[in-house]
């Protein structure tokens, strides 16, 4: 059995798909009708996906509120992506029931996938009104949610424009250490942009 990818937002709705089959499914309504059967969804994720418990119970709320459910969202630490990858495809190839219904990774996991021929064919645009079809990283395969861009941030108050740091070295700077932020800040825009897109 194959593994249906997805990003994070998606990763979330589609764990409906745990009592109605995704593939089997034409329509969202068809979809959150099985989900209404199932009281609790769990995600087997690294456990910096989510951003914690906190993070989790604010989508947990959006996520009911948006569908009119009342199922309780479960995190359980698992493996990180490129395990969850190597997993699929050696189930795959063994002939076994993928281990996952939903996989969320990186578009270098999708490629190698997708090389595989490890992830279901899905209409995703068909069945989510607000997917288009060039959202999709292969056609019916996966949906490319957002995009991770690369950068330092820094709180301009804290750190003069002549003291912002322009090599590596300057970002060990001891005295710079009190201005750098500390948690992951690119967690939390994504948790919050979740909680967003499901209200």
């Amino acid at each position: 059995m194959k593994a249906r990818g997805s990003g994070f937002l998606l990763t979330l709705l589609l764990a409906l798909a745990a009592a109605c089959p995704l593939s089997a499914a034409e329509t969202l309504d068809q979809l959150i009708a099985g989900a209404k059967k199932e009281p609790e969804m769990t995600f087997i994720a690294g456990a910096s996906v989510f951003g914690g418990p906190r993070a989790l119970s604010e989508i947990e709320a959006a996520f009911n509120k948006k569908f009119s459910l009342n199922a309780r969202l479960r995190f359980a630490a698992g493996p990180e992506m490129n395990a969850v990858a190597a997993r699929v495809i050696t189930e795959l190839r063994s002939g076994a029931k993928s281990s996952t219904d939903i996989y969320h990774g990186s578009q270098s996991h999708f490629s190698l996938l997708h090389q595989e021929k490890a992830l279901e064919q899905v209409n995703w645009s068909g069945v989510f009104p607000w997917i288009s079809k060039p959202m999709e990283i292969f056609p019916n395969e996966g949906v490319l949610i957002f995009t991770s861009l690369r950068g330092i941030i820094y709180n301009s108050n804290l750190i003069p424009k002549d003291k912002t740091p322009k090599t590596y070295e300057d970002l060990v700077d001891p005295r710079l250490s009190p201005a750098w932020e500390t948690g992951d800040p690119a967690i939390r825009l994504l948790v919050g942009r979740a909680v967003n897109d499901l209200e």
